[in-house]
């Protein structure tokens, strides 16, 4: 399993970013930054919710921060 693992490669931006696309979202044209939680308005276009997110909680607390101020 481990060499399986090893032999998947994240897609590119650019790859990503087409299916979003054909789906429907706006997504930036360059990646964004590591560490970047894209979130997403009722018309589809992304926004950034946080940058620089490295510990689980730096990703998480942004996103359910977000997500109260939706509900």
């Amino acid at each position: 399993m481990s060499n399986l693992i090893r032999k998947i490669r994240p897609a590119r931006w650019s790859e990503f970013a087409d299916l979003m696309r054909a789906a429907g979202y706006v997504v930036p044209a360059g990646a964004p930054s590591p560490g970047t939680v894209l979130g997403f308005d009722s018309a589809g276009n992304a926004y950034a919710v946080t940058n620089g997110a490295v510990t689980a909680a730096q990703y998480v607390q942004p996103i359910a921060k977000a997500l109260d101020v939706m509900c």
